[in-house]
């Protein structure tokens, strides 16, 4: 009976356990997944033009002062170049999501400004090399969730972000 019971709370423990752990893998997937087909792929950068209201649930706790611009990154085929125009004095962050939805890349206005930048992003097995103008975030998988924040000073507004999104570009790296 002992044994049983030991069993029991083993399979329990260990049933918590992968809960916890692969829950939130699942979920990102599923998410890369429903990107992914309602938007011909990974890599593909898609920016969202409205502001958003409290009945939004695609993202948890959007901010209602900001645009988004997103994808799910696939860096199996190689790095990809991501260029973040001029944003002046406005507000702008870049975030990389793991499966395990740990954050392993974060840029933004704090650490680079606002005169714009071009970054190459690459897995950890990557040894190429590159010209100085690009700066290089290792991520250590090779698939994420990229989601961009630009902030809105209001409706009359929304133009200049627009046009920021616009500015952004994801592309290939071809090695030089």
């Amino acid at each position: 009976m002992k044994s049983v019971l030991v069993s029991i709370l083993l399979g329990v423990f260990v049933g918590t356990i992968a809960w916890v752990v692969y829950f939130p893998h699942m979920e990102v997937w599923q998410t890369i997944n429903q990107f992914e087909k309602e938007n011909g792929g990974a890599n593909k950068l898609v920016h969202r033009k409205q502001l958003v209201g409290p009945d939004f649930d695609a993202i948890v706790k959007p901010n209602n002062d900001t645009l988004y611009s997103l994808t799910s990154l696939n860096l199996s085929n190689g790095p990809l170049v991501f260029t973040m125009p001029p944003t002046g004095e406005r507000y702008w962050s870049m975030q990389f999501m793991a499966l395990s939805t740990d954050v392993d890349g974060l840029v933004g206005r704090r650490t680079h400004g606002g005169k714009g930048q071009t970054f190459l992003l690459v897995d950890e097995n990557w040894r190429g090399s590159t010209t100085d103008d690009l700066e290089i975030i290792r991520l250590p998988s090779k698939r994420y969730w990229m989601l961009a924040r630009v902030l809105v000073t209001g409706e009359a507004d929304l133009d200049n972000v627009y046009a920021v999104q616009d500015g952004m570009e994801l592309k290939p790296y071809v090695e030089h």
